[in-house]
C-alpha cells in the first residue's frame, strides 16, 4: 500500500469516528447508565 492511500484511509477512518463522536454525544450519559444497569443486571437475567 503506498503511502498516498494510507494516509487517505487514515483520514477517512479519523473522520468518520468524529462524525460518530459528534452523533453519539448526547446520548454519552444514556449509553453509561444502559452498560452499569446491564451489568448490574447481568446476575438477573442469567438466572
Amino acid at each position: 500500500m503506498d503511502l498516498y492511500r494510507k494516509g487517505f484511509v487514515i483520514a477517512v477512518v479519523a473522520l468518520c469516528a468524529l462524525a460518530l463522536h459528534w452523533m453519539l454525544a448526547p446520548f454519552w450519559s444514556a449509553i453509561a447508565w444502559a452498560i452499569c444497569l446491564a451489568y448490574l443486571l447481568s446476575p438477573v437475567h442469567a438466572g
